[in-house]
């Protein structure tokens, strides 16, 4: 499992301007939880259309345009996978950040 919590992929997606009651909410959440952690291919994003209907128990095409649905809500308003990109980078690298700087700050010898 990544260092990034379901939080702050929650925040992320909040600040982003997708809500909650969206259906494409849960499948971005879903998403993005299996890009970092890396049981997906983040380029091909068919894949995780797929695996997201699997877990969902809907079909790829469902998962699709409820995603678009929701990223076209978003100021951005980018391409599905552009958004998931962007959100997989900005989220590994904010955690990957975080972890440098709070592990740096414990006293020496922990």
């Amino acid at each position: 499992m990544s260092a990034v919590s379901n939080k702050a992929i929650s925040d992320y997606l909040s600040k982003a301007g997708v809500f909650h009651s969206n259906r494409g909410y849960k499948f971005l959440m879903m998403g993005l939880r299996a890009i970092l952690d890396g049981e997906v291919d983040r380029y091909c994003i068919q894949a995780v259309y797929d695996y997201v209907a699997i877990k969902s128990n809907v079909t790829s095409g469902t998962v699709d345009r409820a995603i678009r649905h929701a990223v076209r809500r978003t100021e951005e308003a980018v391409p599905n996978k552009e958004f998931f990109l962007r959100a997989a980078d900005e989220l590994a690298l904010t955690a990957d950040a975080n972890a440098f700087i709070f592990e740096s700050a414990k006293p020496p010898g922990q």
